[in-house]
């Protein structure tokens, strides 16, 4: 009696379960992935191995009205795509007549060239009784990596092997959100909607849900046709990349995430807009991760990020957003060359920079070489350059802070003589870039000099946070009235050399503060004067003119003169002119005097001569000319120029008479002079003549002049023209890197070697052998630098033992 009423409610609860079951051919599986999954269309969609008997019948259908049938051994199988990580569920039913044979249902994993990765069995052993129910069999399998298909199988060693109600699914992997890069994203507000639709521009129905959100409790829905972006600034070359999470119901419709750029003046710019078709139909509420990237262009102030929609739902969570920018490409020769801002990259510190408040330096700034300066809070780091008025400065440098909300300012002030700030023509820059990816922004502040500078002041000042500062570069270009004086007969008419050149008489001194043009002005303290003759030859023309820029601390009989005398110093006559600029009085500084007339008969020499009857005279930059009747030989043209490792000279006439020849002479230093070669003149000429000549050995600096001779031995010189070479012709030393000896050439006799360690310090003072080597040996593994005869080249060189 037990055993049937155990038989009646089993019965009872098949036929209950059969009456559920039936109720879809799929069981009402959702989302089966197997096709004719209770062979309701007999045995479609499935593939059976060779030798397989399959078919279909009626006597154990637990779904419709059919059930699957492998008689004896065989096997049938589907095959679908996924992915590593995916959860594969089965649910079968199953049953045979003799479980003594092996039937098994197989989940079968393979990679993407059909490679058998693993498989899970399920042994199926229902033995099936009198009734009709088959046994449901349940089985679950994570894909492993590098799955690209998943075979679901039944397979039978021998009897009957009946088959139904299967239901396969696949749940795709969960996403792995990188939440911390959208919810510090530093360019897209509200970056996965958890304000709902704030920051967001938009056109058409855009509203937010909690369907599909992949970070937070929210993500952003489209609903039909619109779209919805934000914009952020970029500078050109910057690769901007974006990650976003989309999905929609229909891929029929056209859903894409796009970049835009645009100008400063909110021009499109068309090229190098970035499109990516979001085509992604949702499964199991996880939206799908899409890629857009692109660079920006030249021009670009900004970029949009637009998500579009054509119709139905686009759904968006979770953008993440980096802006990588271009490498600054830095003149770390400009700056490392700076004649102006000592230690303009930091490499030495804090050393030559005057400062207030807490200055260092750091290394994670750096632009050029291994340091950057650094003010920690409020202070100011500065250093002053000397210049005269009509000086136009121009300063590059690189600056950054993490804090944009306090000042940080580049500045360029001017003092005068007296240590007087001048309050007009200071220049200030606001250096509000936040530093991103260790790079800073370089920032450009330019000036000129106003009337009565003699020094500019660079600085940089912060308010508070961390101002970084590096690569400072500087130029200066020197006002009009130091454009070269052409034809000038003075020597020394600058006082770059001091009081060479001048016959003193008093106390001559000279200053920076007093220049007018170059480093240096002349001052005259007390009563005194100073003087310079110039000798005249017959082919000098008879008109004469002297400027130059003077004033007085008081006004004391300061005079400039210019005194013709003959050949036995006999005073013939004179021009003269007072000064009248007190140098204090506004504005500050020197003006420009002129003194010109007739050269009388009978001079021979004319003597530029200044004087003072007490207190303070400056003087700079003078310029003595000469004009009238041709000479006779009227110069056209004289240049001088590099060829390879030649100077070449090449000179014009267009009209000769009584021409003898010319002496090409060269110099180093504009004061002594030695001849090259002489070059017969045409003698009489009307027309176009040229001459060439080719200095095979020239130094590393070269100054020429043409001594233009004529048939009565009188003569008179060309304008000075200037050549340098870059010193590699003029100097090579080898082998380097070196073990123990060096071997010096040059084009000049090599009588001396000195070598100089990395800090200035000399280290061996040699006279080199025949051979022109050196000996190193007492040196010490390292870089070192050589010099040769005490010239102005240096040549690096590398010890390594």
């Amino acid at each position: 009696m037990k055993n049937f009423t155990f038989l009646f409610t089993l019965l009872l609860l098949s036929l209950g379960f059969a009456f559920q079951a039936n109720a879809t051919n799929d069981c009402g599986c959702d989302g089966n992935k197997l096709t004719n999954a209770s062979f309701e269309d007999g045995t479609g969609g499935w593939t059976k191995g060779s030798n397989t008997t399959f078919g279909t019948d009626d006597g154990y259908n637990m779904c419709g009205n059919k059930n699957g049938l492998i008689t004896g051994a065989g096997s049938i199988w589907q095959e679908f795509t996924t992915t590593a990580g995916s959860t594969v569920n089965l649910k079968v039913y199953g049953g045979t007549h003799n479980n003594q044979f092996d039937h098994q249902f197989k989940l079968i994993f393979y990679k993407s060239d059909g490679t058998k990765i693993s498989e899970v069995n399920v042994d199926m052993n229902f033995q099936v009784g009198s009734g009709s129910s088959l046994q449901l069999y349940t089985k679950s399998a994570v894909a492993p990596a590098n799955t690209a298909k998943v075979r679901f199988q039944a397979y039978s060693s021998g009897n009957y092997f009946k088959i139904d109600g299967a239901c396969l699914t696949i749940a795709p992997p969960a996403p792995v959100v990188n939440c911390d890069c959208v919810n510090s994203n530093q360019y897209i507000k509200n970056a996965s909607f958890e304000n709902g639709t704030n920051d967001w521009s938009k056109t058409g129905t855009f509203g937010t849900d909690d369907a599909y959100n992949m970070c937070g409790s929210k993500n952003g829905l489209i609903t039909g046709a619109g779209s919805i972006w934000q914009e952020f600034n970029v500078v050109p070359g910057a690769k901007v990349d974006v990650t976003a999470y989309g999905g929609t119901h229909n891929t029929g419709a056209t859903h894409q995430f796009k970049l835009t750029f645009y100008d400063a003046g909110g021009n499109k710019i068309n090229s190098n807009e970035a499109v990516v078709d979001m085509n992604y139909k949702v499964v199991d509420s996880y939206l799908k991760q899409f890629s857009i990237s692109a660079t920006a262009p030249a021009n670009t102030a900004k970029v949009r990020f637009t998500a579009v929609s054509s119709g139905d739902y686009f759904k968006i969570d979770a953008i993440c957003t980096t802006v990588t920018n271009p490498v600054p490409v830095v003149d770390c020769d400009c700056v490392n060359n700076n004649q102006y801002i000592k230690n303009a990259s930091f490499e030495n510190g804090t050393n030559d920079w005057a400062s207030s408040g807490n200055f260092g330096v750091d290394a994670a700034y750096k632009m050029c070489g291994s340091k950057n300066g650094l003010i920690t809070g409020t202070g100011s780091i500065w250093q002053d350059i000397a210049l005269v008025a009509g000086t136009k400065v121009d300063i590059t440098a690189y600056g950054g802070t993490h804090n944009t909300g306090v000042s940080h300012q580049f500045k360029l002030t001017f003092y005068d003589g007296a240590g007087n700030k001048i309050n007009t023509n200071e220049a200030v820059v606001d250096m509000n870039y936040k530093v991103v990816d260790s790079y800073l922004k370089q920032f450009a502040i330019s000036a000129t000099a106003p009337a009565g500078a003699v020094k500019v002041r660079f600085s940089a000042v912060s308010s508070g946070d961390y101002f970084k500062i590096d690569a400072i570069c500087t130029t200066l270009t020197p006002p009009a009235n130091c454009v070269e004086c052409s034809g000038n007969k003075l020597l020394n008419p600058s006082f770059e050399n001091g009081t060479t050149s001048w016959s003193v008489t008093g106390s001559l001194s000279t200053d920076q503060i007093y220049a007018v043009c170059g480093s240096k002005g002349a001052k005259l303290s007390g009563a005194g004067k100073f003087w310079q003759d110039v000798e005249l030859t017959t082919t000098t023309g008879n008109q004469v003119a002297l400027k130059i820029y003077a004033a007085a601390s008081a006004l004391n009989s300061q005079k400039i003169q210019l005194v013709f005398l003959n050949e036995g110093q006999t005073e013939l006559g004179q021009l003269s002119t007072d000064v009248t600029k007190v140098l204090g009085s506004n504005p500050w500084g020197l003006e420009l005097y002129t003194v010109a007339g007739t050269v009388p008969a009978g001079t021979k020499y004319v003597r530029v001569l200044l004087s003072s009857n007490g207190g303070d005279f400056v003087v700079d930059n003078g310029c003595l000319t000469f004009s009238g009747p041709p000479l006779p030989v009227t110069l056209s043209a004289f240049s001088a120029k590099k060829e390879g490792s030649t100077a070449q000279l090449a000179w014009a006439t267009t009209a000769e008479s009584n021409s003898a020849y010319f002496e090409v002479q060269h110099s180093q230093d504009g004061k002594n002079w030695a001849a090259l070669a002489q070059i017969e003149a045409k003698g009489e000429s009307k027309e176009l003549e040229t001459y060439t000549y080719t200095h095979t050995n020239p130094f590393a600096v070269n100054l020429y002049r043409l001594k233009m001779v004529d048939l009565d031995e009188t003569f008179t010189f060309s304008a000075i023209k200037s050549l340098n070479f870059d010193g590699q012709e003029q100097l090579n030393v080898y082998p380097n890197p070196t073990v123990d000896r060096i071997k010096v050439s040059s084009n000049q006799l090599v009588t001396n070697v000195k070598v100089y360690n990395q800090a200035g310090a000399l280290v061996l003072n040699a006279t080199p052998d025949s051979g022109n080597e050196v000996d190193l040996t007492k040196l010490s593994q390292g870089t070192y630098f050589v010099k040769v005869n005490n010239g102005p080249l240096m040549r690096k060189i590398l010890i390594v033992r």
